[in-house]
């Protein structure tokens, strides 16, 4: 097995842009199937989060998800494909990671691995950031607004995630409620 090092080209893929898929009725279902189960929690990117008591960088609750739903008539799916280059660099990655943990004794460390594998999706996060700053948030941005209320919810663990990693940014179909959209209290 040939040992991965994160070449400058590897990070150079995985920081260029990729492609976005837009649904303009977002799959909540598939959001909360994978949430927290073989994926991580999402994260609040969007610029306008702030104003809407969400601080970027915090975790969705997807309670709190519901109810942005619920009070903005839907959610929609911008879901951002890192570049191919990127995407085939992080799954053989995960592949030789695998490869390694089948064998005795172990080339490296689990934490070589995982600091390896969070070192390459970080790239990858990143230009997601960058795509929901400057391409979904631009029609806001581009009039001084601070952008929009956005939940990204990343897929790159599952077995679908890893198949052709990929990351969610949901956001309300109507980008400028009339007021902040609240947290609904929880029903005890």
């Amino acid at each position: 097995m040939t040992i991965p090092e994160l070449s400058p080209e590897d990070l150079a893929a995985s920081a260029r842009p990729g492609a976005i898929q837009i649904n303009t009725a977002a799959d909540i279902r598939h959001i909360a199937e994978h949430t927290g189960l073989d994926e991580p929690s999402g994260t609040w990117t969007g610029g306008a989060c702030p104003r809407h008591g969400r601080p970027i960088g915090t975790d969705v609750d997807l309670g709190d998800l519901g109810a942005v739903y619920r009070q903005t008539g839907g959610l929609v799916d911008v879901t951002w494909y890192p570049e191919p280059a990127a995407a085939e660099a992080y799954k053989m990655l995960l592949r030789q990671w695998g490869e390694d943990g089948a064998h005795q004794p172990h080339q490296h460390p689990f934490d070589w691995w995982a600091q390896r594998a969070e070192a390459m999706w970080s790239y990858i996060w990143d230009a997601n950031y960058r795509a929901v700053t400057g391409i979904i948030e631009e029609p806001s941005r581009s009039k001084g607004g601070e952008g929009y209320l956005v939940a990204s919810f990343e897929h790159n663990s599952s077995a679908h995630g890893l198949e052709r990693p990929h990351v969610h940014n949901l956001m309300p179909r109507k980008r400028e409620p009339a007021g902040p959209v609240t947290r609904e209290r929880q029903r005890t």
